[in-house]
């Protein structure tokens, strides 16, 4: 079975995700790997962890991927190990407006994606704690 990054895992960092088998039944599992055994025609699911999709989006439809064995025994199409679920992008113009600061690390393309800091920069004159002092930068998540 194909490896990637980002994708869900559960209690103990099992990794989570659905197989559908030809008939409808369910997989029989390796007892070493606890790994499904796939034969031809069954279907893997893999779902993407929180913050991450197939294409940087948020709809539903980019949230997992399906892989299918084909009747070869091979992988109907292959598995990008870096590239399956990538970060979700998040525009710049849904940043919150942060009353007299400026984003001080703005991004050249347009976006920050998940896992992303934004840093804000207080304007002359104003501090983010009401205190004086030479920190004016503060970091929120996206």
């Amino acid at each position: 079975m194909p490896t990637t990054a980002n994708l869900l895992h559960g209690i103990g960092g099992k990794l989570m995700f659905d197989t559908e088998t030809f008939l409808g039944d369910e997989a029989g599992k390796d007892t070493l790997t606890e790994m499904p055994i796939l034969s031809a025609f069954y279907e893997i699911t893999h779902m993407c962890a929180e913050g991450f999709s197939t294409d940087g989006g948020t709809g539903p439809e980019s949230l997992d991927f399906t892989v299918r064995c084909t009747v070869n025994g091979v992988f109907s199409r292959g598995v990008k190990p870096d590239g399956e679920c990538q970060p979700i992008r998040c525009d710049d113009f849904v940043l919150p407006v942060v009353a007299n600061s400026v984003v001080a690390n703005e991004k050249v393309e347009s976006f920050f994606e998940y896992g992303d800091d934004v840093i804000s920069r207080c304007v002359a004159g104003f501090t983010y704690n009401g205190q004086k002092t030479k920190d004016h930068e503060f970091p929120w998540h996206q």
